[in-house]
């Protein structure tokens, strides 16, 4: 990645200018939140889909290795997933919400 100061498109402020004016293609109404974290049993994914906007979700352990992926479909809206991480090992893992074809990571721990 180049951080090209004139190109910048990320969440938040970019150069103190409004990332909504910079990269209007970027919407603070997308995107997810994951709890709890750290997860023992069940881990919640609310991902809030702007409009019609495809939905996928994948979860990878720490060596990077996919352990769960889930194609939601095509909804609007909040949408909340409950996965069943009761399997998994303890450690830190990643999920990729794509909603949209825009990609965004966040990782949790498992007890």
């Amino acid at each position: 990645n180049y951080n090209i100061q004139y190109l910048c498109c990320y969440p938040g402020k970019c150069n103190d200018r409004d990332i909504a004016q910079v990269c209007p293609g970027i919407s603070s109404e997308t995107g997810f939140r994951l709890f709890p974290n750290p997860a023992a049993e069940v881990l919640n994914l609310e991902i809030n889909a702007g409009s019609n906007e495809e939905i996928i979700y994948t979860i990878y352990d720490s060596f990077g290795t996919k352990i769960t992926e889930k194609d939601g479909g095509v909804r609007v809206g909040i949408i909340t997933e409950q996965v069943d991480v009761s399997t998994y090992h303890a450690g830190l893992y990643m999920v990729r919400v794509t909603i949209g074809g825009v990609q965004d990571s966040k990782t949790f721990m498992k007890n």
